[in-house]
């Protein structure tokens, strides 16, 4: 199992291409037109924040 994430981008990195990617789609000049699919509101209201605060983004 650790295998898969060996060698792999840290999260920064890959929040950060996440980023340029809807930016370059416009998904931020049409927030109506996406939405993200969790299993609960933990995700984003909790693990995400704490993530980015971990990583100083």
């Amino acid at each position: 199992m650790q295998e898969t994430v060996d060698n792999q981008p840290c999260f920064a990195d890959v929040f950060t291409a996440f980023r340029k990617w809807l930016t370059k789609g416009g998904y931020f000049d049409r927030p109506d037109k996406s939405s993200f699919v969790t299993c609960g509101s933990w995700d984003l209201k909790i693990m995400l924040p704490a993530q980015c605060d971990l990583d100083g983004i």
